[in-house]
């Protein structure tokens, strides 16, 4: 009569743990939120900006649990004519987008749409020396699944696929990668900006940035109830 509980990210550092097994089986996310704060009360109480999980879906925090749930509670977030209709991976290697868009593209389609993005050396007026990225990795491959379909759907785009690089990324270093191919260029210039735009906000994937200041994880700011 147990759950698991992943934690990711800011939460990953304060704890110096990912995972907590909950012997005694919680009612709901919230009750395995609020045990898991007794037993890491560096965590803190306040659950701003934090989501969780069940299973790799997301949740409402009331959701009740049974044994042998997995819970993670994630902080904001960081083919061809034959291929399917999306890709999405996570990868350790350098991207090669090129590769990527030859293989979004097939003869019925008349536009490809590229966005790459790449580490800049700067953020809000500091310095940034290189980067970080960690993911909850079979949750995100999922919702990267998911957003390169919604974007295919409800663009009319041929294929979408997404690929984002984890580990240590240096100045310049491409840390993700999104291209739609479409018969059209509105098509394939739609389906390219709801996927990365998606992918920034949903995806389970987290950025330690690094500088002369030290290290802190970037985070969007958190909206005010």
């Amino acid at each position: 009569m147990s759950v698991e509980i992943l934690l990711f990210g800011r939460l990953r550092q304060r704890t110096g743990v990912r995972s907590v097994v909950l012997a005694d089986l919680p009612v709901t996310i919230t009750d395995a939120w609020r045990r898991t704060v007794a037993l890491h009360p560096s965590l803190g109480d306040s659950r701003d900006g934090i989501r969780a999980a069940r299973n790799e879906i997301y949740a409402p925090w009331d959701a009740p649990l049974n044994t042998g749930d997995v819970v993670a509670f994630i902080p904001p977030v960081s083919g061809g004519s034959d291929s399917p209709p999306v890709t999405a991976r996570l990868t350790s290697d350098v991207i090669d987008i090129a590769a990527e868009e030859a293989a979004a593209r097939s003869d019925h389609d008349g536009g490809v749409c590229t966005f790459a993005g790449h580490v800049r050396d700067h953020n809000e007026g500091h310095e940034v020396s290189h980067l970080d990225y960690e993911a909850y990795e079979s949750m995100a491959t999922g919702e990267m699944e998911r957003i390169a379909r919604a974007a295919v759907e409800s663009t009319g785009a041929s294929r979408v696929r997404i690929v984002h690089r984890l580990g240590r990324l240096d100045i310049g270093d491409c840390s993700v990668v999104v291209v739609a191919a479409a018969p059209h260029r509105d098509q394939a210039f739609d389906a390219c900006r709801l996927a990365i735009d998606a992918l920034k906000r949903d995806a389970p994937i987290f950025k330690r940035e690094y500088g002369r200041g030290g290290s802190a994880w970037v985070e969007p700011p958190v909206p005010k109830s």
